[in-house]
């Protein structure tokens, strides 16, 4: 970081404090006479207004704010009052939450040549870019001029279009409390790309509300162009991307024995550090975190699911247990080599008597001389059966010197191209990595360190299917015994020359509901309209073909189990116990945010619907541009959108720097499709 752009990031910051001077937090100078911070500084104020009143204090007035401009007027300098423009309270429903704009009441900021402030950028911000914050923390209060500095990396974009940063270095300053409101800046390009909303100063993460949130509230002036560049991000067209460090022998040693491999080379370094291992060790790391935090973020447990603690649970109601373990649900593979064209799926498959057990789904990729196919039925858990395996892989890998990369791809988000072939594809796979690894992956595939993941072969768009999943077929062959493939399907709807392994992933036995029931019901026997039911009762009864919602997938048990907690009953179709879900969701989400602005249920299942019907309809996949939903809902798409992601009906993602919406599963776009 260049002195211009430290002397310009110190000149944009103030502290937002009372009249008395005693900070409350930061903010950031985005004009002559505006500052930008987070709503939650402001309200700090205010309260200690009140409370000096109550005491008998007075204050000039009980609505106003002041700040200070401390590395231009001084630690001591005089506080200057400021009027409110906005403010938009932190726990709102959009993700233009937790801003405030001030005001100066009186002389404007000196912004000459020796006080310039930094510009901000607009645009996202690419992965791994390195940041750093400033603030006023108490513990920092003997400090020459009584601040911090942080510095951290962006990790992630949240659902809600935020930054997720997270500290890397093993020493330094994380950002806490005395740090919200402080601009963000980018090392790279000395621009500021943001505010620090909250942080976790245990876990070193912070949150960071990007310029486009902030400029929604305020159409402040920024910057024309963002030029960020990093060393884990470099443009290709500018920074020509190394060779990747040819292993030899190395490799039997990183296989057999890792920690020995990793100790000579990283503690002792009698043996040569490849340059991209840390790069790739941080796209692993970062995909590891996305998926983890998506797991968790899951109501129901599919199998191999999730972990959760002994304090975590799923519901208020006193009957439904907190869960523990995951339950392991059984994959089975067909014995020999299968072809593609047979349309089986997974119950079919399953019925054949050449099957063997599959104990260990990553070593069985790992060792498949052939591409490999999951089949299972929808609700079953064949995403989250994908994200564990290549959670697996990241850990497997993370300590090793010529880690092997794993790379998911929802097939959902592939948009239908003319006359797709084996370039298509691989044009598919390089839009989903980073442009630092894009490179390196011939290199990685003649390597054979490198394990792709496609899901969802089903949630495709319709239009050229059958070309489609045979250029994908295609692809899976050229690569044999260089690439290691997996999809995961409904129906097998592959090529008739496409050889493969073929696995399926079986539905939950009478033994799994079981086991499942007994970590959900605390109060058993059970009491329900229709009589009173001991564990195996109930078991029995789920058990029963003739019910309306087969408890033996994953997803339909934890939907008859919600029912049964709160209801007391059993539902009479699949459609009522589909639609009772999605209004508990909803209605538990409009309770935690009890006296805020929350849309009126029939009003946003309505939207939904038609949300749903547009997807469906437009049949290029499960993902839609927020531009298109403009054109549908109006001013009212961010709500509609936001609204959405609390109720855990839609997710919110970031593609080549568009923002994307779709349905959390298949079965909710199914669901409302119908209902529309």
């Amino acid at each position: 970081m260049t002195p211009h752009f430290k002397n310009n990031y110190h000149n944009s910051i103030v502290q937002v404090c009372t009249s008395g001077g005693m900070p409350q937090g930061c903010g950031v100078i985005v004009s002559e006479d505006l500052v930008v911070t987070c709503s939650h500084v402001v309200v700090r104020v205010l309260q200690h207004n009140a409370e000096a009143q109550s005491t008998g204090q007075p204050d000039p007035d009980p609505d106003s704010v002041w700040i200070r401009r401390p590395f231009v007027d001084g630690l001591l300098a005089q506080p200057r009052e400021v009027r409110i423009l906005h403010c938009i309270p932190h726990n709102t429903t959009s993700e233009i939450a937790d801003i405030a704009i001030l005001q100066l009441k009186g002389e404007r900021f000196s912004l000459h040549t020796g006080d310039a402030i930094a510009s901000f950028t607009l645009g996202v911000v690419p992965l791994y870019t390195n940041v750093m914050a400033l603030g006023f923390p108490t513990d920092a209060a003997r400090t020459s001029d009584n601040s911090a500095t942080a510095h951290y990396v962006i990790r992630d974009h949240t659902p809600f279009h935020w930054y997720h940063a997270v500290a890397e270095a093993a020493v330094g300053h994380e950002i806490r409390a005395g740090f919200s409101g402080s601009p963000v800046m980018d090392e790279g390009s000395g621009e500021l790309i943001g505010i620090i909303s909250e942080a976790d100063a245990t876990r070193r993460t912070a949150t960071i509300i990007p310029t486009a949130c902030l400029r929604e509230v305020y159409p402040f002036p920024v910057s024309t162009s963002h030029t960020s560049v990093t060393p884990d991000t470099p443009d290709q067209t500018d920074v020509p991307v190394p060779d990747l460090y040819k292993p030899g022998i190395r490799l039997l040693l990183d296989m057999f024995a890792p920690r020995l491999h990793h100790f000579l080379t990283c503690r002792l370094g009698l043996l040569e550090k490849p340059r991209e291992l840390e790069t790739l060790h941080r796209y692993s790391a970062h995909n590891r975190a996305a998926w983890e935090d998506e797991l968790s973020q899951k109501t129901y447990l599919p199998p191999p699911a999730k972990e959760i603690g002994h304090t975590a649970s799923c519901y208020d109601d006193p009957n439904m247990k907190a869960i523990h373990v995951p339950i392991q649900q059984a994959i089975k593979e067909i014995a020999g080599i299968s072809s593609g064209g047979d349309s089986s799926t997974a119950q079919i498959s399953a019925l054949s008597k050449q099957t063997r057990r599959v104990r260990n789904l990553v070593r069985r990729i790992q060792y498949s001389q052939k591409p490999l196919i999951v089949l299972g039925e929808p609700g079953s858990g064949k995403s989250l059966t994908l994200k564990q395996a290549a959670i697996a892989f990241s850990k497997l890998n993370q300590g090793r010197i010529f880690p092997t990369v794993c790379i998911f791809i929802n097939l959902g988000k592939w948009k239908p191209v003319a006359k797709p072939d084996v370039l298509h594809v691989e044009q598919l796979v390089r839009s989903n990595v980073p442009a630092a690894i894009v490179s390196w992956l011939p290199q990685l595939a003649d390597q054979r360190r490198l394990i792709i993941l496609f899901d969802g072969l089903d949630e495709m768009s319709r239009v050229q299917y059958t070309e489609h999943t045979k250029a994908l077929s295609s692809y899976a062959t050229v690569n044999e015994g260089k690439i290691k493939t997996l999809f995961s399907c409904r129906i097998a709807d592959f090529s008739p020359t496409f050889r493969h392994h073929r696995l399926v992933l079986l539905p939950f036995t009478k033994k799994h509901i079981q086991t499942y029931l007994e970590r959900k019901f605390a109060n058993i026997p059970l009491t329900l309209r229709a009589g009173t039911f001991t564990m195996r009762q109930l078991t029995q009864k789920l058990d029963d073909e003739n019910l309306p919602l087969q408890a033996h997938n994953p997803f339909s048990l934890w939907l008859l189990c919600l029912y049964l907690g709160q209801k007391g009953k059993f539902p009479g179709s699949r459609v009522e116990l589909l639609l009772y879900s999605f209004e508990y969701q909803f209605d538990r989400k409009k309770s935690e945010h009890e006296g805020l602005p929350f849309p009126d249920r029939k009003k946003s299942f309505d939207a939904w619907g038609l949300l749903a019907y547009t997807i469906t309809r437009r049949n290029k996949g499960t993902d839609i541009e927020r531009h298109e939903l403009r054109g549908l809902f109006g001013p009212e798409t961010d709500s509609i959108v936001s609204t959405g992601a609390l109720a855990g009906v839609l997710h919110r993602t970031l593609e080549n720097d568009l923002p994307l919406v779709r349905f959390t599963h298949h079965r909710a776009q199914e669901f409302f499709t119908a209902y529309h």
